[in-house]
């Protein structure tokens, strides 16, 4: 009976631990994503390498904040030289509610997939390069309070923009 109890004792701690230990891997691949499309002259992200023994959990990452769930919350990499694209993969990360990668020289567009979080508080993309349409699935995020997409290059809104919540003076996209 000792045995048993003993046992079921580790299994129960290992379970409560194993979330600590192997985060989730949609947000690692999401990270990783991001971080191989972008060039990093300042190498603010050498710590995103889930292959180092010790980084496996983005919770450590330069930039990156987790919830009690180990779960990413903020991303937030303003003003380091960045350049590359967005990724649709960041859209995997269902927890995030800061994404700050404002004074970069981030290009391209932005994925429709920002829309899928749900949890998303603040966007703040202001001066990087970003062309293309700011894409109508971030209008209907339910907890956003702020989108700032102002300072980049030729945007336009898919949707119409309600201020003070979304910041950039863009022309609506054509049909």
């Amino acid at each position: 009976m000792g045995i048993t109890c003993s046992m079921l004792l580790i299994l129960t701690l290992c379970a409560y631990l194993l979330p600590t230990a192997h985060p989730l891997v949609s947000e690692v691949k999401a990270l990783s994503v991001f971080k191989n499309s972008l060039q990093d002259p300042n190498k603010v992200l050498q710590t995103w390498d889930p292959t180092v023994p010790g980084l496996q959990n983005p919770c450590g990452w330069v930039g990156v904040r987790c919830n009690n769930q180990y779960k990413v919350q903020t991303v937030n990499l303003i003003y380091n030289k960045l350049s590359g694209k967005l990724v649709p993969e960041l859209g995997l990360l269902s927890d995030l509610e800061y994404l700050l990668l404002y004074g970069n020289m981030i290009s391209g567009t932005i994925p429709a997939e920002i829309g899928n979080l749900k949890k998303l508080y603040q966007i703040n993309l202001r001066q990087n390069r970003l062309s293309g349409k700011i894409p109508s699935s971030i209008a209907n995020l339910p907890m956003l309070h702020s989108a700032d997409f102002s300072g980049n290059g030729a945007l336009c809104w898919d949707f119409r923009p309600t201020p003070p919540k979304f910041m950039g003076d863009y022309p609506l996209c054509k049909k």
